[in-house]
């Protein structure tokens, strides 16, 4: 498998996301399957791989971080700016149901265009994903589960940033797709519950009564949570709980972030009707979009044809 990294262009990313006169101080990352058709053959060919991009928050300025033949995915960055944390696994089993190990681990990779490291390495059968920093940047937070039942050593861990000290915080099988740090650290989202950093001790919020929920994020004064499930995105107060608010109605939704300045989300997901088609699909095509944190402004980013996930905004 191609390991190869576009050190420039992640590069060029940072230099933006860092306040570079020559470029916006923000961008979107997220990750992107460049064909949504189910393949028949194995290994999978290069276009049902998923690769990691990043875009202006105006949807201009798309441009390519990985370009591999792994399913890489979960992309986020740590709070200097500096790393970019995310899964990388076989393709074949992140796109179809997969009966062994998808290989997914933990990796990270360097603004300075050092090669991509590997943080993490599951048990066998096991997998990694969804990353998240710690707000000093010091720890990652993450899932490991089997990919089709509940195991043994399913839970949320810890690593160091360096990738030493891997602790398990909780043995707790979780279903979402993503967690997330709050910004004082002391506790991490795993959809509605509330999980002690130090301790794993879990408390669901009010809210936890919602239906599936399959990503969160906090808003960066830590007052709110945005998380998102088959109806679309909602937010809802992180310390009492109470009733969600719904900010967008959207379908398939995988993954949403707040912007840096907390007044806008974005999250991928589809928002117009499905058709028919006559070829098997992995899941129907899903689009980037920004929506004010108060349901107003609404619009889309990209429109590509296959399915776009897990975005992630400095």
């Amino acid at each position: 498998m191609r390991r190869a990294f576009a050190a420039v262009a992640l590069a060029a990313t940072v230099a933006a996301a860092s306040g570079s006169a020559a470029a916006p101080a923000e961008r979107i990352t997220y990750a992107v399957v460049a064909s949504n058709l189910q393949y028949r053959t194995e290994p999978p060919p290069a276009r049902f791989t998923a690769d990691l991009v990043s875009i202006r928050p105006d949807g201009r300025v798309r441009r390519p971080l990985t370009r591999t033949q792994a399913w890489e995915d979960d992309p986020v960055w740590s709070p200097d700016r500096r790393r970019l944390a995310f899964t990388r696994g076989t393709p074949v089993c992140h796109a179809a149901t997969c009966s062994g190990s998808n290989d997914s681990a933990v990796w990270v990779t360097y603004a300075s265009g050092a090669p991509p490291r590997r943080l993490t390495r599951p048990p066998d059968g096991y997998a990694d994903s969804g990353p998240a920093w710690s707000p000093d940047g010091r720890t990652i937070a993450f899932f490991r589960r089997l990919p089709t039942d509940a195991g043994t050593e399913d839970g949320v861990y810890l690593i160091d940033a360096g990738g030493r000290g891997v602790r398990r915080l909780t043995s707790t099988r979780a279903e979402a797709r993503h967690l997330a740090w709050s910004p004082d650290g002391r506790t991490i989202a795993v959809g509605l519950v509330l999980i002690d950093s130090r301790t794993g001790a879990s408390t669901p919020i009010s809210a936890a009564t919602a239906p599936f929920v399959d990503a969160v994020a906090w808003s960066p004064d830590g007052r709110l949570l945005a998380f998102t499930n088959d109806r679309g995105v909602h937010v809802v107060a992180a310390a009492s709980g109470g009733q969600p608010r719904l900010v967008a109605a959207a379908r398939f939704v995988r993954g949403v972030a707040w912007s840096p300045d907390g007044r806008r989300l974005v999250f991928a997901g589809r928002r117009t009707p499905l058709r028919e088609h006559s070829e098997e699909r992995i899941e129907p095509s899903t689009d980037l979009y920004v929506v004010g944190a108060d349901g107003r402004g609404l619009r889309r980013l990209t429109a590509t044809p296959g399915p776009e996930f897990s975005p992630s905004w400095r």
